[in-house]
């Protein structure tokens, strides 16, 4: 999945991606990776719910949505 000027270093196109240490985006301009949090890690409070359960959401480690 693209994200078009989503790096927070030089506004460049990042995609989403994974590997051996879980999902990552990755700026294609710049190269800055930025890992994201585990869904358990997800606050469902500040989410939306869906039946119950927590609506997937991509949360960066910095905090940032």
């Amino acid at each position: 999945m693209w994200r078009f000027k989503g790096c927070p270093k030089c506004r460049g196109d990042v995609y989403l991606d994974k590997d051996g240490n879980g999902w990552f985006e990755e700026c294609l301009q710049c190269g800055h990776v930025q890992y994201m949090e585990p869904l358990s890690f997800v606050d469902k409070q500040s989410y939306g719910r869906r039946n119950g359960e927590a609506v997937a959401v991509g949360v960066r480690r910095d905090g940032a949505k």
